[in-house]
């Protein structure tokens, strides 16, 4: 018995909708196209809290008062909860 090689692709939109667009009441949403949404939305909000927190060491070396690092430490929390909120809120959207 041979074996037989069968490809294996990503299965094609098969509706004329565009991206983003919403699905009638009653029809399934696409779960590929959601997680891949998300996970862009994920990997953004990842990225720019890596952003704003590698940023902190230099913010330091500017400033060079030994306030700095208080001011520092008190403003990164509401930098990382405005980014969370945005995400949620992201998030919730895209699942509508």
């Amino acid at each position: 018995m041979t074996a037989r090689r069968v490809p294996v692709t990503r299965r094609r939109r098969v509706s004329g909708r565009p991206r983003g667009a919403f699905t009638p009441e009653g029809e399934a949403p696409d779960v590929g196209e959601l997680v891949s949404r998300q996970l862009r939305q994920a990997l953004a909000t990842v990225a720019a809290a890596l952003i704003s927190l590698a940023g902190l060491p230099a913010v330091a070396l500017w400033l060079r008062a030994p306030g700095a690092w208080v001011a520092l430490t008190l403003a990164v929390q509401p930098v990382l909860v405005a980014l969370a909120v945005h995400h949620l809120k992201r998030a919730e959207r895209l699942e509508r």
